[in-house]
């Protein structure tokens, strides 16, 4: 038994941000460069390039012999090739009803799924969160 916690920084490997868009871009072709290349949690579309890292909550932390198992049931989806974390906690929660604490909450949460994304996000972050310094 590993007595550790593990702490995931969900993002997934991007793979719809990897698609060609669907319309032209009006973004700079670093952005789409970066989309094409990094995780979209490593795009530069904050002020002066930060990673959009900088501005996500979406962490979970859990016991590691807890979890584990679950990572390694949940299958790959059938269309993305990546595991889904919400179904490994669906499934950890469904084992262990109790195990799971949500910190409520409420806030916009700007979605950057897409290049077509990439553009509002920007502009939400610049018009938002101008003066975020860390």
């Amino acid at each position: 038994m590993v007595r550790a916690r593990l702490a995931i920084l969900a993002g997934g490997i991007s793979s719809r941000m990897k698609k060609p868009p669907e319309h032209d871009l009006k973004v700079e072709q670093s952005l789409v460069n970066d989309a094409n290349l990094k995780a979209k949690t490593m795009i530069g579309v904050g002020k002066g390039g930060r990673p959009f890292l900088d501005y996500l909550m979406n962490i979970f932390e859990f016991q590691y012999d807890m979890i584990y198992p679950f990572l390694e049931k949940v299958p790959f989806d059938p269309i993305r090739n990546e595991k889904e974390l919400p179904t490994a906690v669906k499934m950890m929660v469904d084992a262990y009803p109790k195990s799971l604490f949500p910190y409520p909450v409420s806030e916009h949460v700007p979605d950057l799924t897409s290049k077509s994304d990439i553009l509002p996000v920007k502009e939400y972050l610049e018009e938002n969160f101008a003066n975020l310094t860390l």
